[in-house]
């Protein structure tokens, strides 16, 4: 067994997303660093559970990390494309060395003010076909850490639903986890389980193939979006002018967007069947998370597949739903989710930290302090995760090195609570089922003014009109947060937001610009009057 001393170094759980932005934060505040990931390769849940032919969900509008945009801007990254990106980001900020590959933590303990940590070395890959195949020495290592970042994301352990009867079922039962191609469903009569962005990808890929194809869902899924419209990616909408909307207005988005996607002529049964499910169940961006997926209307429309509520059991031919039918089939693939669980931690540690919306940020444990921190566990109900674990990893870099001061226990306790409180009142129901669920500009508008990094909105109208224009009317990306403060570069993150691309339907652009300007100041009026119609960067302000 190798043993390392103490030392003022902090270790970062996991090398995908979030840990690769940890590392390069922290390196740069000049703090030593050690991140193990437990697979032979970096990447997290995109280069250990992803299928043939699976693409991201968000567009390169902005899913890069702020300060290494990809130039495309207009692209659905494949899992190896984004996973290639991310060894190019490595590189480019000289992290390969703090990256400890095949390296599992089995256990982290508390020692006066700082963590034993035990790492087990081997080949932990779980055969997904991205894997290298590689001989590792087994070894055991045990070091001392000031600080711990858990960074192994809510995508950890397959979620399955018990399921009466499921043991007596003659077919294939699998979770989304491992599946891998649809080729091997051709011709067979498959039911998939879930209606999230996997299960809709999923539901897509195999209906076009298998004989039948049955989407079972306990709920409606979010709200649904394609992935191109008119010419565009639909994120190139996620501007700051319509979040920063008063999220009261959720009704009347709801209706606007129906009568928007109701008026496409490009797969017009499709968009209109996406339109019927936001509408009738009351889904927008103001109001729930997003499935940025049409696998399942296109899976209805396009190849037949059909809807069913939730399974109640199974047997050996197939499974019952709750309206009392049954389904014959030769596979069922749970795409039911994960579940965030920390096997490493002892479970009064473990017992804080879950649930996350407990946590300062969905991050820190008033009763714990900065010297143990989680990153990426944390749902955007619209946009992605890369500029959320990015800003949370920055604050966790300035929180390490003084220059930043927790609030109070008390206050990050009542802070806890107004964020809850703004959780629950506009998002109801789908936070309580997830509660990693985060409002995107509520949030980071909200982490930017404790980071210094604010969007400075008026600094950018009288020094550069255009970007203040593009900084509104363009896609938000992690850049506008690189403006001012810490890790700042005025130059560069205006370049990069310029280049953000805009609408190629100009008449839709500015009659939906007119729509929303107009909104925006009829809620600075109201406001007066009411507070639940401040804008949300003014909300954000406000409670700090």
């Amino acid at each position: 067994m190798k043993t390392n001393p103490k030392q003022t170094k902090v270790c970062v759980v996991g090398a995908g997303v979030s840990g690769v932005a940890c590392a390069k934060e922290l390196s740069q505040q000049g703090i030593a660093v050690d991140v193990y990931e437990m697979m032979p390769i970096t990447g997290g849940v995109f280069g250990s559970y992803s299928w043939k032919g699976g693409q991201f969900t968000s567009s390169t509008v902005f899913t890069w990390y702020s300060d290494f945009p990809i130039e495309n801007r207009q692209k659905f990254l494949t899992w190896r494309e984004f996973l290639d990106y991310l060894e190019d980001y490595i590189d480019h900020f000289d992290l390969r060395a703090s990256i400890n590959l095949n390296c599992k933590v089995t256990a982290i303990e508390k020692k006066g003010d700082g963590w034993i940590v035990t790492v087990k070395k081997k080949n932990w890959s779980n055969g997904h076909y991205f894997h290298p195949k590689q001989e590792v020495i087994e070894e055991d290592i045990v070091s001392e850490y000031s600080h711990v970042i858990i960074c192994s994301g809510l995508h950890n352990v397959p979620q399955m639903p018990k399921v009466e009867g499921l043991d007596a079922f003659a077919g294939k039962v699998m979770h989304s986890n491992t599946y891998r191609d649809a080729e091997d469903f051709r011709g067979q009569r498959v039911v998939v389980v879930g209606a999230g962005e996997s299960g809709s990808d999923i539901a897509h890929q195999v209906a076009k193939v298998a004989k039948s194809c049955t989407i079972s869902m306990r709920s409606a899924p979010g709200t649904l979006f394609p992935k191109f419209i008119q010419g565009n990616t639909p994120d190139i909408r996620d501007d700051r002018l319509s979040y920063n909307l008063p999220r009261i207005w959720s009704s009347f988005i709801l209706k606007v967007h129906r009568n928007f996607y109701n008026s496409q002529k490009e797969n017009p049964e499709v968009f209109q069947w996406a339109a019927a499910s936001n509408f009738n169940n009351n889904q927008c961006s103001f109001n729930t998370n997003a499935c940025k997926s049409f696998g399942i209307p296109e899976a209805v429309v396009n190849s037949g597949a059909v809807l069913k509520p939730s399974i109640v059991r199974a047997d050996q031919e197939g499974v019952t739903y709750s309206d009392g039918t049954h389904t014959a089939c030769d596979a069922i693939i749970f795409c039911t989710g994960y579940k965030a669980t920390f096997s490493f931690l002892s479970e009064e540690i473990s017992d804080k930290l879950l649930p996350v919306n407990n946590l300062w940020k969905n991050c820190v444990d008033p009763s714990i302090g900065e010297t143990l921190l989680l990153i990426g566990f944390s749902r955007p109900q619209q946009i992605n995760l890369i500029t959320v674990a990015e800003m949370q990893s920055r604050m966790a870099a300035l929180l390490i090195t003084k220059q930043r001061q927790l609030p109070s226990p008390a206050a990050m306790r009542q802070q806890i609570l107004d964020d809850q409180g703004w959780m629950q009142k506009y998002y109801g129901v789908r936070y309580k089922k997830n509660p990693a669920l985060i409002d995107y500009l509520y949030y980071l508008d909200k982490l930017s003014k404790f980071i210094g990094c604010e969007v400075p909105l008026w600094k950018a109208l009288f020094k550069d009109p255009h970007l203040w224009l593009k900084l509104i009317f363009s896609s938000m990306n992690g850049a506008h947060y690189r403006l001012q403060g810490p890790g700042s570069n005025w130059e560069q993150s205006a370049k990069t937001i310029k280049q953000t691309p805009q609408f190629k339907n100009w008449k839709n652009a500015t009659f939906r610009w007119s729509i929303l300007s107009g909104l925006t100041i009829y809620s600075i009026v109201l406001s007066i009057f009411n507070k639940d119609y401040r804008l949300i960067k003014t909300q954000a302000e406000a409670e700090g």
